[in-house]
């Protein structure tokens, strides 16, 4: 099952949590691969991985477009890093487990078109 969709036109798929908190997020790029990181700034930093050369991850600056399948937001900047470590740590299968667990898959997420 491929957890990244393709659509032509831009899109933001998800009810993106847009808070002060730390957020940890994994985005599936265009070679149906996953990078995980974290942020205060979710739209700010896919932006980024998509579009900016000096900001985006080395990783996903060969992988564009990348599309946000998953995220969760803590406290503390600590505890993003843990959580960003354990999901890393992860294989595959349990990424694909952590993000078909994750809000979309129960009615939350909407694609919206950008620009």
């Amino acid at each position: 099952m491929s957890y990244c969709l393709r659509p032509e036109k831009s899109t933001i798929y998800g009810f993106v949590i847009v808070s002060n908190e730390w957020q940890i997020y994994v985005v599936c790029c265009s070679d149906n691969s996953f990078y995980t990181g974290i942020t205060k700034d979710i739209l700010r930093r896919i932006g980024e991985h998509n579009q900016d050369d000096l900001k985006a991850a080395r990783y996903t600056r060969a992988r564009r477009p990348v599309q946000l399948v998953y995220q969760e937001t803590v406290t503390t900047r600590s505890e993003a890093a843990k959580r960003e470590y354990e999901i890393k740590q992860m294989n595959r299968k349990e990424k694909e487990a952590l993000i078909e667990k994750a809000p979309h898959e129960q009615g939350f997420f909407e694609a919206k078109e950008t620009g």
